[in-house]
């Protein structure tokens, strides 16, 4: 079985698009960037669909570059072409832990989960701030504020 590759130049990213027939913006989720001369037009429609848009042939240059995109929220399992040029593309924001957390597969939580919880000794959500000490260990609570500090604190890699 072959290995799955992500071309990792704009996957993930989110673009926002003319959307509906008050060009609304919308949010979308980048899934893959190529070249192509069919892409649908914007606004995006319920009834878009990907057309042929013909420029003169002078080799790659007359190819648009595209984005295989995905509605954020309203449909996510189907795929919409669209041309870059009429995308905005939004500033990355920094990943969080609960992003992370978000994006991890089950196996990957799993493990995350059994380092990060322990029974003896210090674990990842130990509370640094003894106000909320007693809240905090005496089991996970939904209310300490360590935990949604540390979700919403930067990612640490690994």
């Amino acid at each position: 079985m072959s290995e799955f590759v992500v071309n990792t130049d704009m996957f993930g990213q989110y673009v926002k698009i003319p959307t509906g027939y008050n060009k609304e913006l919308h949010i979308y989720k980048v899934v893959s960037h190529f070249q192509s001369n069919v892409y649908c037009d914007v606004p995006i429609v319920a009834s878009s669909i990907p057309v042929p848009h013909e420029k003169p042939f002078t080799g790659l240059d007359s190819l648009e570059h595209v984005l295989n995109v995905i509605h954020c929220g309203i449909d996510e399992s189907k795929v919409i072409r669209v041309a870059l040029k009429d995308c905005e593309i939004m500033k990355n924001r920094n990943q969080t832990n609960a992003d992370r957390i978000r994006n991890m597969t089950d196996e990957e939580l799993a493990k995350f989960l059994l380092n990060a919880v322990k029974s003896e000794g210090n674990s990842l959500f130990d509370c640094k701030d003894y106000q909320y000490t007693k809240e905090c260990q005496s089991s996970i609570c939904k209310n300490c504020k360590c935990y949604l500090k540390w979700l919403k604190s930067p990612a640490e890699s690994g």
